[in-house]
């Protein structure tokens, strides 16, 4: 078309492609994922205390390290050596953020959506609504 402005078949066609690719490629790196969300795992819904670099996962991917609401994770946020944050036993599971679905993530007391602070580290404690503490989150390291 001489006006640049594609059929109706092709642009569908295009638009489709489009959304498609930009949700994988959004879902895969964890855009729209932070510390302090709320996600949906195979195992279990949770809250997202680590957002970053794996040592078991590919050089560049990024990962979730996800605190379960339920003991049907596998690990207690560290994994062969490598604390990436702190949780009971068996509430720790780690996941690329492709295998998540974030769920709707509210601030507190006015209905709107807001994400929380992130600096690239994980978010400090805070206290829940039963006036105990959550779990700490903490940075990656090897333990001797």
């Amino acid at each position: 078309a001489a006006s640049g402005v594609p059929c109706i078949c092709c642009a569908s066609l295009f638009a489709a492609m489009s959304i498609s690719s930009v949700a994988s490629a959004s879902r895969s790196g964890g855009e729209g994922m932070e510390v302090g969300f709320r996600v949906q795992t195979p195992e279990a819904n949770g809250t997202i205390r680590y957002k970053g670099p794996f040592h078991l996962g590919k050089e560049g991917e990024i990962w979730l390290g996800i605190e379960l609401d339920e003991a049907h994770g596998k690990n207690d946020g560290s994994i062969k050596g490598k604390r990436y944050f702190e949780c009971e036993p068996l509430k720790g599971v780690f996941r690329k953020p492709d295998k998540v679905t974030l769920l709707e993530n509210k601030a507190a007391g006015n209905g709107a959506t807001s994400p929380p602070t992130h600096s690239g580290r994980p978010a400090v404690s805070s206290p829940k609504a039963d006036g105990t503490k959550a779990a700490s989150p903490v940075t990656p390291s090897s333990s001797a």
